[in-house]
């Protein structure tokens, strides 16, 4: 299944531990819908991303007592998303247009392609393994062969 993109755009942003983290609640059905927050602590999703307790506090009173746009804009500020993709979503949501499985079968998604790219980059990072000291002598076999001194050994064990 392809990433829906307003998905991609809202939760592409967040951290790796809160992505988890959001993973996990959808997988119990401990996510809140209506709500950023609710009393026995569960959060929606957008709110998963965000830094803190008190940032989950200042967009769910923004959205009871201002309203939904403004409180998704403060949140896509935080998130760095863009408002009109976290408002979207969050509508969506709410009116269960997207269903928690798919919303998880999503996000797993991004997290494979995260962990494909982590790996990807550590195998860049460490390398092939080359076994110096036997490439070392192997380039210089030749030259001792013939009788040259190691002084005087016209061979790069680096050269191709």
């Amino acid at each position: 299944m392809r990433i829906a993109t307003a998905i991609r755009q809202v939760f592409g942003h967040f951290h790796n531990l809160n992505l988890l983290a959001l993973i996990h609640d959808l997988r119990n059905h401990q996510t809140a819908r209506e709500n950023w927050t609710t009393n026995d602590a569960l959060l929606c999703p957008v709110a998963h991303g965000l830094a803190n307790g008190q940032q989950v506090k200042e967009v769910n009173l923004l959205g009871e007592f201002a309203n939904l746009q403004r409180a998704c804009t403060m949140s896509a500020n935080w998130l760095d998303a863009d408002p009109g993709d976290v408002l979207r979503f969050v509508r969506s949501w709410d009116d269960y247009t997207i269903t928690t499985e798919v919303l998880e079968d999503h996000l797993q998604q991004i997290w494979h392609e995260r962990l494909a790219d982590a790996e990807a980059v550590q195998e860049v990072l460490n390398g092939p393994v080359l076994d110096f000291p036997n490439a070392f002598s192997k380039s210089l076999a030749p030259s001792f062969a013939a009788g040259r001194s190691s002084t005087s050994c016209s061979a790069s064990p680096w050269q191709v």
